[in-house]
């Protein structure tokens, strides 16, 4: 197919990239000149594991393009994907002035039959506010259809995701045009769901809010962990180990952040505001997540006797413990015993050094003997320890040596011929049974 997607960032890029290596002829448009020749000179404006090598391959062979001109990009592409950015305003509603830009660019270069695909975030009522800017800046008057296809991208995986996502959901106003983003989307071979746009447009913002509540939710939790003097290590792990709920996301610490969670959480508190619905639960997901924020920042510090005490959720001791062993493994040379932390570095060097002595000293054994009370302090109890020679007993004589003990029978023989299998007891030889 041809593909034109409007957009080079890190959604749009990868997007482009990876449909021209499943074998699409793809053009990918962008305002910013820079960037473009950049792009055409090979390098990335961001960085993604395997990314700057897709481009290349594909670039070399003429799947993959870049340019400045939206209006030549689009009457020779069957589908256009809009993937710019919608950063918030101040009072947390989405920005849609470059999405209104791309679909103004659109319809006034359609030429024909196009499905125009939204990939920005964008929130519910977004496939009607973009048909009806193609509607009124179109130059004559063209046949199209408007589809959502929200991406579910991590990054620092984002090429993982796009070719092997959980789910794939094509939100589209009825089933022809769903068919044409199946076909696009088959080589994958992974779950997809068909729906309607503004079904669609909710799926992306509703997943993205309830990971976000999950973590305010166990940072709520490590909250009163602190002030009971329990250990919230140990709740995330009891509390993830449901299969109903599950580990990820349950992590607490400095709350959530970067470009998507914070900016989506507040956009659909806008939107259900605006449509009349006052989304309670989700703006106290937002206050937990900006107080622990400033909690982290030391702005307002949350401190408990038990969190001074060392039992709540930072342990310092033994957290500190834990990094002298390690780094007294890595002084020794035992890597394993370093990554394994404290039990891996009091083991494992010891039985080595005990092995070195006993062949240093032709068999003799030097062992540690304890003497008076520990010494307790900071760290591990200590005490005085002396060095105890220990020889070993000499082997006896030749003649006079008792029978080997065996450990399992053994088959003597082989063949046709040979002696049923006798079971022997391991304080007697074994010897062939008489003919």
């Amino acid at each position: 197919m041809n593909i034109c997607v409007a957009g080079t960032g890190y959604v749009g890029l990868v997007t482009g990239a990876v449909f021209a290596d499943l074998g699409n002829d793809v053009i990918c448009v962008d305002k910013d000149d820079e960037k473009i020749t950049a792009l055409s000179a090979g390098r990335m404006p961001i960085y993604e594991p395997g990314l700057e090598e897709m481009v290349a391959r594909n670039a070399a062979d003429r799947r993959l393009a870049f340019t400045t001109d939206l209006g030549a990009a689009v009457p020779r592409s069957e589908i256009v994907f809009i993937a710019v950015g919608t950063p918030s305003k101040r009072d947390g509603e989405t920005d849609l002035g470059a999405v209104e830009a791309v679909a103004k660019g659109i319809g006034q270069a359609m030429e024909r039959y196009t499905v125009i695909v939204n990939k920005s975030t964008v929130p519910v009522g977004t496939g009607e506010f973009v048909r009806d800017v193609i509607t009124r800046h179109q130059s004559k008057r063209v046949p199209f259809d408007v589809v959502s296809n929200p991406e579910f991208l991590r990054e620092g995986s984002a090429i993982e995701d796009t070719l092997r996502p959980d789910r794939i959901v094509i939100g589209a106003p009825n089933q022809l045009v769903a068919m044409t983003l199946l076909e696009l989307y088959a080589p994958l071979e992974r779950p997809m769901i068909i729906t309607d746009v503004p079904s669609a447009e909710m799926i992306k913002y509703a997943s993205n809010a309830f990971l976000a509540s999950k973590i305010s939710f166990i940072n709520a939790i490590a909250n009163v962990c602190d002030l009971a003097g329990a250990d919230v290590t140990q709740v995330m792990k009891g509390v993830g180990l449901d299969s109903r709920i599950g580990p990820a996301f349950l992590q607490a610490g400095l709350g959530f952040g970067g470009s998507c969670f914070p900016k989506d959480a507040e956009s659909l508190v806008h939107t259900a505001a605006r449509l009349g619905y006052d989304f309670r639960l989700l703006r106290a997901v937002v206050e937990v997540n900006r107080n622990a924020r400033c909690t982290s920042s030391g702005t307002s510090p949350r401190s408990s006797p038990a969190r001074r005490q060392g039992r709540g959720r930072a342990r310092p001791r033994l957290q500190a413990e834990h990094r002298r062993h390690a780094r007294g493994a890595e002084r020794r040379g035992d890597r394993a015993a370093a990554r394994g932390g404290r039990h891996r570095a009091r083991v494992r060097p010891g039985r080595d050094r005990q092995r070195a002595r006993r062949a240093a000293d032709g068999g003799a054994v030097r062992r540690l003997r304890l003497r008076g009370r520990p010494r307790r302090g900071r760290g591990r109890p200590r005490h005085r320890v002396e060095r105890v020679q220990v020889p070993q007993p000499r082997a006896p004589p030749v003649g006079d040596a008792p029978p080997p003990r065996l450990r399992r029978p053994q088959r003597l023989g082989a063949g046709a011929d040979a002696a049923p299998r006798v079971r022997v007891p391991f304080d007697r030889p074994q010897t062939r049974p008489p003919a």
